[in-house]
């Protein structure tokens, strides 16, 4: 079963006018031509064979489960309602632009209910449903808890701790762990899209850029979020949140929102975006991405650029 780590819901927004279901794809490292002239459907890119199935090995180690259970969560729960938050973020998209205002701000308590949540949860599973994202935000943690439990069933039980087997060296056991933790994001409380949920809803508010325009600006990753809301901020460029594209014209950012007092957290600012500020996004997008980019035509080249200007790119959406 091709499990898609970005899935078909929100790849489509990137559609060429050979259909709905069509995207141009591209090699990271070379943009002057698509892989396909004809682009390619999005049931077949940005996904791995069995990605998310349960295997004998994740048996092995403990995880109970039905095979495909991740998978049908990732569907029923995350991506069946990304279509709703969409036309909800449009339905307020469309007034902010029929105010012809640079910046609107809309309260918390205007927000329909259960949008932010989901709108949330799709932006963090998406963001965690990427191993390699995983592994960079446990930051050894696993490694570290597996040598404690090495360390006391070796008390408990006498034999030396070079016999017993080194998991934190064993890939299968390690994919059953992320799978695991995958999968009490929607069996558990307290699970780690609770924990940074609730974390960033502490301080954040939610920030939409958005450009008026039918052409396409931003481009489709293969790894969509950008994370820079680590205690070390990895793009110092950047204002600290997490910030991810909705479509090729709009921008989501979770980010505490310090540039005006009457912005509090939960409440949303509808903003209207620089183009350079999308450009360097798509230039973040692009260098963390994998292998693959996408976008609705040929032009993508001249949507990227690495450079940034602080006071002219981002203070200038602002003040």
């Amino acid at each position: 079963m091709y499990g898609h780590f970005v899935p078909q819901v929100y790849q489509k927004a990137w559609h060429t006018a050979n259909g709905k279901r069509n995207v141009l794809y591209f090699n990271k490292n070379d943009l002057s031509k698509p892989i396909d002239n004809n682009g390619g459907n999005i049931e077949n890119n940005l996904g791995i064979e069995d990605l998310y199935i349960f295997d004998q090995s994740d048996y092995s180690n403990g995880l109970i489960a039905d095979e495909r259970q991740l998978e049908t969560y990732f569907n029923h729960e995350i991506e069946n309602k990304w279509s709703i938050s969409l036309k909800k973020m449009y339905d307020m998209l469309s007034c902010f632009r029929n105010q012809n205002m640079r910046r609107v701000a809309i309260k918390e308590s205007d927000i329909p209910s259960s949008f932010t949540h989901d709108l949330l949860s799709f932006v963090i599973i998406q963001y965690f449903r990427i191993k390699k994202n995983f592994t960079k935000a446990e930051n050894g943690i696993i490694d570290f808890i597996l040598d404690i439990c090495k360390e006391e069933y070796s008390k408990f039980t006498g034999v030396p701790q070079g016999k017993i087997p080194d998991l934190k060296t064993d890939p299968n056991f390690y994919n059953s762990i992320w799978k695991s933790i995958l999968l009490n994001c929607f069996e558990k409380k307290d699970s780690i899209l609770d924990v940074v949920s609730n974390k960033l809803l502490e301080t954040c508010s939610v920030v939409v850029f958005t450009i008026d325009s039918a052409y396409p600006t931003l481009i489709l990753s293969d790894n969509p979020v950008i994370w820079n809301a680590y205690a070390n901020k990895p793009i110092k460029e950047l204002e600290s949140g997490v910030f991810m594209p909705l479509d090729p014209n709009t921008l989501i950012g979770i980010m505490n929102f310090g540039i005006d007092s009457n912005i509090k957290k939960g409440d949303y600012v509808f903003i209207k975006a620089n183009i350079n500020f999308f450009k360097f996004i798509n230039y973040l997008l692009l260098k963390q991405s994998d292998n693959t980019i996408g976008f609705s035509n040929l032009n993508v080249e001249k949507q990227i650029s690495s450079s940034f200007n602080k006071q002219n790119d981002w203070d200038s959406m602002f003040f």
